[in-house]
């Protein structure tokens, strides 16, 4: 595993981030986890921990979810990408992750 990679899975955000940048409430985050379709770290006072890998899962989660899938698709469909992963998959997420906080931003509303 290169030195990026490594760093892309160490889980260093809290869930207060991990709302912020993804868009998902606590508790949709929290029923995700309790489903196993994302595993998190754990501090030693219990608090959720998550990688950007992980972000990008919780990013994947909510468009499959907006697009109509049930909750055993998506976990089927994260289990075969998890299997293959790809490179354009990563930048796509990427930019989706990058728009969603663009527009969150004051400087990303055109009004």
């Amino acid at each position: 595993m290169d030195e990026i990679t490594t760093r892309r899975n160490y889980p260093i955000l809290t869930m207060a981030i991990a709302i912020k940048l993804t868009g998902l409430t606590a508790r949709q985050i929290r029923y995700y986890t309790d489903k196993e379709l994302i595993k998190v770290a754990r501090t030693p006072g219990g608090q959720r921990l998550f990688s950007l890998n992980q972000i990008d899962l919780l990013l994947e989660i909510k468009a499959q979810i907006s697009a109509g899938f049930s909750l055993a698709e998506t976990k089927k469909f994260l289990s075969k990408k998890m299997s293959h992963p790809s490179q354009n998959d990563d930048q796509t997420t990427r930019k989706i992750l990058f728009d969603e906080l663009l527009q969150s931003s004051p400087f990303g509303n055109k009004s």
